[in-house]
């Protein structure tokens, strides 16, 4: 009976020993973890794609038409707005309605 029971006891010894093994690691690498600074976040992905004519918008070709139009965006409607660029600008420099629409809707997708 005093085998089994010294036995027992040398199992028990062994186990206690790996455990103790184990904790010590675990807190080691614990220990490393939070000493180490964080990495910086990744910048944000950018899901923008331009469009792929090749070819830019007058608005974004022309600047004085641009701010005539960004100045003016918020207190007009479109229709409004693309009859003010017609009223102040040659008819080569013209833009509808749609295309300032389409220009501030783009504008908007590249700034999120």
């Amino acid at each position: 009976m005093s085998k089994n029971i010294g036995a027992k006891v040398r199992d028990a010894y062994a186990q206690i020993g790996a455990a103790k093994t184990l904790f010590e690691d675990g807190l080691k690498t614990l220990s490393t973890l939070l000493e180490t600074p964080p990495k910086a976040p990744r910048p944000k992905q950018v899901t923008y794609q331009p469009k792929l004519t090749g070819r830019k918008s007058k608005l974004d070709r022309d600047p004085e038409l641009r701010m005539f139009v960004m100045m003016r965006m918020d207190e007009l409607t479109l229709t409004e707005l693309a009859q003010k660029v017609a009223e102040n600008f040659p008819p080569d420099r013209s833009v509808s309605k749609s295309a300032i629409s389409n220009w501030w809707r783009d504008q908007i997708e590249r700034q999120s």
